[in-house]
């Protein structure tokens, strides 16, 4: 739309860089003197530049301790990745070497694994085709035909190269002690480096229904505490009054661009009689058609489509005058004092256990301790301000029960329908070269999680760290199987050391080269955010809706973790058949820390701030499960050498051992052509034998527990036994050390929380002397507009308690409250009014029908508020504000 002057490409590229995009302040040079300072989106009142792709790992929580957390732990795996690595080089330069098997020519780097390309048919008369895929042939001699076996001649040396298996373990073992550690150090040193809401602030869970004014919460909490309380947020069960505000500005904003376009394609449709401009809220900017410009015999299509428009809207309208006089009952309470220590004396008082929150007992405070309108309120530690899922407060646990066991079974189901397709094509190649299933389980593993992104979307939580954490669980389960359990399931026994394209280590192989370069290419192009930008927004007819295609790629960092668990496990599950893997791990982790520290700075939306949640979870879950899947199938790995089914006929009775061939040559064929075997008075005769313990159920993979293990030799039979043992061990132990502790408080806390007040250092730093620190601002973000939109009344707040800098159209433009008066017949004036007395359109019977905050900054801000009450307002300058 080059000759459109109502848009600006110019701009929406501006828009990106400066309220998409994460910025820091700077001076006017554009340095950045004394670390980094995360500015506001859409900062105007002082200079400011992006984050640079080299930013510092201590700034990355500028982004949330939860990913600052995630680029740490991510960087700590690839280095154990790399020290395993080269524990394992021995064993990586035995099986290239000709002493473990020769023609290993062509193999390229796949001759570092375990794959065996020395192997012989050999007589085997109870082999038949029932116990094998591909691997028994018949020869035929003087008109018979007799049966033969493939027979692997590698020589693994377990006994020896056993010791390095072990090595790898303990290795691990030691890590993931210290990972938790050090997971705990640094959280605590990146939460007391950086302030914010959650270090001062409690959610109330239980608040009485009916009480809306906030003083009343502020004098309670004060005198228990017996410290200053600055902010109380009310927040409402109002989601259906939200969720239809929310629809009708989002088709307006739809109807608004189809009328722009009819006008620009016919202007003289605006001077058509019974038509007029109406505004989409109170002190709106935007105003639409409230008739039809089109009639029914002129562009059929459109013309259904916009009445179709006005309709919905009309509808809407009543709709939201209906909600707006229904009584909403208060949710959760978030109260945030002037000083840490309030909240860490309060929490000591009224933290409570499961038991007591379900009603089973009942802890005495005294007879002196104050109650709230009769009621002991429960209370945590509340989540990050930018965490809260304010549409999602004080859905019933039915629903939200109800609607996670759905998507549930439907990422079951997708993760079924995946493996299908996946098997479907596990026997075709792309040319000659990487085989197509791990082409398409790289592709799926892109794909699905974008359908579990939409499943996540229907369900409720109170914060988007919830939210994270079962997104984690869908994409995970999906990632998990497409990565490493399917090429386990898809292949035989006798597929597992074979130097085929179809084998595990030739799909382990090419899955990790795959995932090193096909993986962070596709991310770092970020083919629908350009398509968005570079197609899609020139021909807009619109600013907003141009600006909207420049509002980024918003990522999950519940998907980050899951794309480095997948990649984690996989090296793990096959460390003892591919120990290259490891540095190829170790390597492709590397890769996505710069890949994403790329997009995190250059392309991706900023996500709402996530603590530590994830890492919690992806230590204590995931990362633990890929240890004892190390330690497991390593001991599974080491018994079923040489994963040929066979077993010497050396004096065992039965099975085909009692017969002979006929002494001569046979003739046989496989997929490489005809072939001859000679057999001769000397020759060894094998029976089949099932060297699975896998497929079997034998648990645990040790060899004396096990109902036979005929095929190992004493070296193998040794080691196996010693790893196996060692194995359970190790993996137990990490699991008691990971959970032990977790179980025992889980017990303790059943009847009475155990709150600790002094676990982190008290900063002594007061809320309002910190610059960038934020208020519980009840808001919604959607996608559909270019800025989140407010849900409660802000005259009483400092504006640079929100999150985001006021736009040019102004904080009132985008506040849902303002919204409800042209639903109406009330006076817009007055709206949105956090009394609990207000008797304007916005509350019904006395009551409020939007959330609530009240600010209560102490005197020497408030008389910096009423310096500046006439000047414009700018961020200070300075981390923090001084009282003089």
């Amino acid at each position: 739309q080059r000759d459109n002057p109502d848009v600006n490409l110019d701009e929406a590229w501006e828009y990106f860089e400066h309220v998409t995009l994460p910025r820091r302040f700077c001076d006017e040079q554009g340095i950045a003197n004394g670390g980094f300072e995360k500015a506001p989106k859409g900062e105007s009142g002082r200079p400011t530049r992006l984050y640079p792709v080299n930013t510092p790992k201590e700034e990355l929580a500028d982004f949330g301790i939860g990913v600052a957390m995630y680029f740490a732990t991510i960087r700590a795996l690839a280095v154990i990745c790399l020290v395993a690595g080269i524990i394992n080089l021995p064993v990586m330069l035995y099986y290239a070497s000709d002493e473990y098997s020769e023609n290993q020519e062509g193999m390229s780097w796949g001759r570092f694994s375990a794959a065996c390309a020395q192997h012989e048919f050999v007589p085997c008369r109870n082999c038949g085709n029932n116990e094998w895929t591909s691997l028994t042939t018949y020869g035929e001699q003087e008109g018979g035909e007799y049966s033969f076996a493939l027979k692997n001649l590698c020589d693994p040396k377990i006994g020896k190269n056993g010791w390095y298996s072990l090595a790898t373990i303990g290795s691990f073992f030691a890590f993931f002690v210290w990972l938790g550690r050090f997971q705990k150090i640094i959280e605590v040193r990146y939460d007391e480096n950086d302030q914010t809401g959650s270090d001062y602030s409690i959610q109330v869970m239980n608040p009485p229904p009916d009480v809306f004014d906030p003083q009343e919460y502020k004098d309670y909490f004060e005198e228990i505490s017996e410290a200053p309380v600055t902010l109380v947020t009310i927040a409402l069960e109002n989601r259906d009054l939200l969720n239809a505000l929310i629809k009708r500005r989002a088709l307006i904003a739809s109807l608004t661009c189809m009328q722009e376009q009819l006008l620009s394609e016919r202007p003289e449709l605006s001077l058509r009689e019974n038509k007029e401009r109406i505004s989409l809220s109170t002190n709106s900017p935007t105003s639409y058609y409230d008739k039809p410009l089109l009639s029914t015999s002129e562009g059929c299509i459109a013309a259904l489509k916009e009445r179709k428009m006005l309709s919905e809207i009309s509808k809407l309208k009543e709709q939201i005058g209906k909600l707006s006089k229904c009584k909403y009952n208060s949710a959760a309470v978030y109260v945030t004092f002037e000083q840490e220590l309030g909240q860490r004396f309060t929490l000591m008082d009224l933290s409570v256990g499961y038991f007591e929150k379900i009603g089973i007992v009942s802890n005495d405070l005294g007879e002196n301790f104050p109650l709230f309108h009769g009621t002991k309120l429960f209370c945590e530690e509340a989540p990050e301000a930018d965490a809260v899922r304010w549409i999602d407060i004080g859905i019933s646990n039915f629903e939200v029960t109800f609607k996670r066991s759905v998507t549930l079974i439907a990422t079951c189901c997708i993760t079924v329908i995946n493996a299908l397709m996946i098997e479907g094509t596990k026997d075709m190649r792309v040319g000659t070269g990487i085989g197509f299933s791990a082409i398409l389980i790289t592709c799926s593993n892109i794909i699905v999680p974008e359908v579990c992104k939409l499943l996540n979307k229907q369900e409720t939580y109170d914060t988007d760290g919830q939210s994270q954490i079962s997104l984690y669980i869908k994409i995970a389960l999906v990632r998990w199987v497409n990565t490493a359990l399917l090429i386990f399931i898809l292949s035989g026994h006798d597929l597992t050391i074979t130097n085929a394209d179809s084998g595990i280590i030739a799909k382990v192989n090419a899955l990790l080269l795959s995932e090193l370069v096909l993986t962070p290419l596709i991310r770092a192009a970020d083919l629908l955010g350009s398509f968005k930008k570079h197609v899609l927004a020139p021909r807009c007819l619109s600013q907003t809706e141009m600006n909207l295609k420049f509002q980024g790629t918003f990522y999950f960092l519940a998907e980050r973790y899951t794309d480095t668990t997948k990649v984690f496990f996989l090296a793990l599950f096959y460390s003892a058949l591919v120990p290259g893997g490891l540095i190829m791990c170790a390597l492709i982790l590397s890769v996505y820390y710069l890949v994403d520290k790329y997009c995190i700075t250059r392309i991706w939306k900023p996500a709402p701030l996530v603590g530590t949640e994830l890492t919690k979870f992806s230590r204590k879950v995931f990362f633990t499960l890929a240890f004892f899947a190390l330690c497991l199938m390593t001991a599974y790995w080491l018994s079923g050498f040489p994963y040929d089914n066979l077993c010497a006929c050396d004096g065992h009775v039965g099975d085909g051992c009692d017969e002979t061939y006929p002494i001569g040559q046979y003739q046989y064929s496989d997929e490489s052509g005809l072939h001859l075997a000679e057999i001769s008075t000397s020759s060894k005769y094998y029976y089949f034998c099932n060297q699975d313990y896998i497929r079997s159920g034998v648990f645990p993979p040790i060899p004396s527990l096990a109902p036979s293990s005929n095929w190992m030799a004493g070296d193998q039979r040794d080691m196996t036994e010693l790893c196996g043992w060692i194995s359970l061990f190790v993996a137990f132990t990490t699991i008691w050390i990971v959970y032990g502790h977790d179980i025992f408080q889980t017990m303790m806390n059943m009847t009475d929380a155990r709150y600790d007040p002094f676990e982190s250092k008290d900063q002594n730093i007061d809320f309002s002397c910190v610059d960038d620190i934020y208020a519980y601002v009840p808001e919604v973000t959607d996608e559909q507009f270019e800025y989140p939109l407010l849900a409660c009344d802000i005259s009483s707040l400092d504006k640079k308690l929100i999150s985001w800098s006021e736009p040019s159209s102004g904080y009132s433009h985008w506040n849902l409250i303002n919204d409800v008066a042209s639903c109406t017949e009330s006076d817009a004036s007055g709206l949105g009014d956090s009394s609990h007395n207000s008797d304007d359109s916005s509350s019904n019977a006395n009551t409020p029908i939007f959330s609530i905050i009240k600010h209560y900054p102490p005197a020497w801000r408030m008389l910096e508020l009423q310096e500046m009450e006439n000047m414009p307002l700018c961020r200070s300058s300075t981390k923090t504000l001084s009282r003089n």
